[in-house]
């Protein structure tokens, strides 16, 4: 989903009211700790490396289809990483060139592309606590920040009866064991959740109750006499405005005098993992040259179909992060209406969290960021409270001049070529100045 503006769309108020300035008010930083979500984090063993915008993360070591334990490790690190919410930000203008004979040419110019890393900003939870599981029923919230309920983690169990893939190519409401299951695969795992819990009481307080359930999928995976097959953990955003952060950002753009069009579109980076076996038809399938070959061959009209029969396909496991809270329409589902018992993981409503990122967006979108840079906490940090004219590179200080250049130029000693570069730098102001006052980006 993503938000398109345009200043045919408002009126022309709409268009020049700036937001809050920042020289006045600025929002609190949203976290004060030094914690921070790394790229690396995200690495899988078996894995291709992975970037802060891709969508899922993918592993085919052979290990985690066979040792049990050791995916169940991997499995418990990758619950403690949130899904990323990125946040694309795209201006454009188009450009009509008359070709003669009536005819005429339309050019879409891209003056800014960037985007920027909300996870940091507006999730909690990952900093090193483990995930608890979903208990939706407890009514209990004296203890919420010590309870970690800004995550909760959803196991698929024997005899829930939800639909979801355990072990087969559909979903189904009960797994069936493969029919060339050894004797030490599910057959001989306990089959009640008492039994469960009684075999996971060696387990540390940490692990808490969500490890027996959790080892048992990890068994039955690993013990898949299917030569292809994969396990899934999947990442979910809750409680978030979409519309309301979006519009109040595409605010700070328009107060830049912007006129083109405005896309804002949010995604969710990391938002699953995947462990595949080793097969060479699982290889095939996460090579993109093959995956381009099928398309255009028309090839996918058999792949797909085998692979969707020859599958074992395990999706039990999930978490979800909620951006915020509401205690009282919890129960309901009706976060949207929030009221004042809602409370923000990070302290920050949506307003609140596109005016602290504002001034790094207006800076990014002036200086005509198009590299498809992803801008961080770390960059809305350094430009909180600095003043509109200073982020836009408007005022004297802002042109790069040292003390010492100062103190020539007073006292005479300036030379010819430094005086030349004061020149330019003040001709670039006065430009500048006159692109904020007239505006820029208008098609043409």
């Amino acid at each position: 989903m993503g938000l398109r503006t345009s200043p045919s769309s408002q009126s022309l108020n709409s268009l020049l009211d700036p937001p809050p300035p920042y020289q006045d008010q600025h929002p609190a930083e949203p976290s004060s700790d030094t914690a921070r979500l790394l790229n690396s984090s995200y690495e899988l063993p078996g894995g291709s490396g992975t970037t802060a915008q891709q969508a899922s993360d993918v592993t085919l070591a052979a290990s985690l289809s066979s040792d049990s334990e050791a995916l169940l490790r991997l499995l418990r690190q990758q619950m403690r990483l949130p899904p990323r919410p990125i946040l694309s930000v795209c201006g454009s203008h188009t450009k009509t060139t008359d070709e003669g004979k009536k005819s005429s040419k339309e050019e879409t110019i891209v003056d800014f592309r960037f985007a920027l890393d909300l996870a940091e900003t507006m999730l909690t939870g990952w900093e090193g606590r483990m995930p608890r599981k979903d208990t939706s029923n407890n009514n209990d919230d004296d203890n919420d920040d010590n309870n970690n309920n800004w995550v909760a983690v959803d196991i698929v169990r024997d005899g829930d009866e939800r639909a979801a893939y355990r072990g087969g190519n559909l979903r189904s409401r009960s797994y069936k064991p493969p029919k060339a299951t050894t004797n030490k695969t599910s057959s001989s795992l306990p089959e009640s959740e008492t039994a469960l819990l009684a075999d996971g009481e060696e387990n540390d307080g940490e692990q808490g109750e969500m490890d027996p359930d959790l080892m048992l999928w990890c068994e039955r995976f690993c013990a898949d006499p299917s030569p292809i097959k994969s396990f899934t953990l999947h990442r979910t955003l809750d409680g978030f405005d979409e519309d309301a952060f979006r519009k109040r950002l595409a605010s700070h753009l328009r107060a830049l005098n912007y006129l083109g069009t405005v896309q804002l579109s949010l995604s969710l980076a990391h938002r699953s993992v995947t462990i595949y076996s080793p097969h060479w038809i699982n290889r095939l399938r996460r090579n993109r040259w093959v995956w381009f070959a099928c398309v255009v061959l028309q090839l996918w009209i058999i792949t797909w179909p085998v692979i969707w029969l020859l599958e074992r396909r395990y999706e039990v496991l999930s978490t979800a992060w909620h951006a915020s809270l509401d205690p009282a329409e919890s129960d309901a589902g009706a976060w949207m209406g929030a009221g004042p018992a809602r409370r923000y993981a990070r302290g920050l409503d949506e307003t609140t969290l596109a005016d602290y990122w504002g001034p790094a967006v207006m800076q990014a979108a002036w200086n005509r960021s198009s590299d498809h840079q992803v801008l961080t906490r770390l960059d809305a940090n350094r430009l909180q409270g600095v003043r509109t004219e200073q982020l836009l590179g408007l005022t004297t200080g802002s042109s790069g001049g040292s003390a010492a250049d100062y103190g020539r130029d007073i006292t005479g000693e300036a030379s010819v070529v430094h005086n030349v570069e004061h020149v330019i730098r003040g001709l670039g102001r006065v430009r500048q100045g006159y692109r904020l006052e007239m505006g820029w980006g208008e098609n043409c």
